[in-house]
């Protein structure tokens, strides 16, 4: 699962929501086996 839906999905952004403006999210996915990593970044305008 990317870490994106995690940060929807558990209301992460929650401390945010008075926020006015441009939010970045961020979900690193990183592969103990192949030492690989993947990174998703997601703007949320409010």
């Amino acid at each position: 699962m990317w870490r994106i839906g995690q940060i929807k999905d558990r209301v992460y952004t929650e401390p945010f929501a008075d926020y006015k403006g441009r939010l970045l999210l961020v979900g690193i996915n990183y592969d103990r086996k192949t030492k690989k990593h993947e990174c998703i970044i997601e703007e949320i305008t409010k």
